[in-house]
């Protein structure tokens, strides 16, 4: 994708007024023009899910805002399917508050924001950063050279990016999801629980986990497809 200037559809899921996607506002005018459709509440975790009963909220904010009462995948189809003006050349999610990496982009509604995104034919990339964005706006320019320089930018795979909290850059990797092992807990006081867990990883140098301990830009791309080809031949074949 060799362009000068972009037409760029903006989501996350955090929120439309949230810390994250007003940085990857600014950091993305310089590459084209931004329109952003994001959720009215905080999504976080929704990963793929869509409104299918409920009718949604939706406010214009402003000349290049849109907000809607759903999920980040409710607003990557209402930026394709009703903004007809735009024919957009990919979708950006976040910059997301909190990393998207290992297990948990099984979760995410940015990576949902972005699976939606090939669901309708459009490339995607997922932005995603320490609580506190730390590094994002130093290294999105980093990330985003590194993209376009390679022609990265595809409707067949998701690049999903981590930024490093580490004070110490040095550099780039495509990277892998990291294997987790997860304790999930549940704490109950008699009328209501709440979940929390404990989490490891382990250990790989071409993980996106170790990537950003070491103070690397993760990227890693990803598929929203679940089929698995392997074991249907093998159990087609048996």
């Amino acid at each position: 994708m060799k362009k000068n200037r972009f037409d760029i559809l903006l989501v996350n899921d955090d929120g439309y007024d949230a810390e994250g996607i007003k940085l990857a506002k600014k950091m993305l005018d310089k590459y084209g023009d931004v329109t952003i459709v994001a959720p009215l509440y905080p999504m976080s975790a929704t990963s793929t899910s869509i409104t299918i009963k409920n009718t949604m909220e939706y406010r214009r904010i402003n000349e290049y805002t849109y907000a809607i009462g759903g999920s980040p995948a409710d607003c990557v189809a209402f930026g394709v399917s009703v903004l007809k003006n735009h024919n957009f050349d990919f979708i950006v999610s976040g910059i997301n508050h909190g990393y998207n990496i290992s297990h948990d982009t099984m979760h995410s509604g940015t990576i949902g924001a972005a699976n939606q995104s090939l669901i309708l034919g459009k490339p995607c990339l997922a932005f995603s950063a320490e609580v506190g964005l730390i590094n994002a706006e130093k290294l999105f320019d980093e990330a985003m050279k590194f993209i376009l320089g390679k022609n990265l930018i595809s409707n067949e795979y998701i690049l999903n990016i981590n930024f490093p909290s580490s004070r110490e850059y040095r550099g780039i990797m495509l990277t892998k999801l990291a294997k987790m092992h997860e304790e999930v807990i549940f704490y109950n006081d008699n009328t209501k629980i709440k979940r929390s867990r404990n989490v490891e990883y382990e250990k790989d140098e071409n993980s996106d986990y170790q990537a950003l301990k070491n103070g690397f830009i993760s990227i890693t791309p990803l598929n929203y497809v679940t089929f698995d080809k392997a074991t249907y031949e093998k159990i087609k074949n048996n």
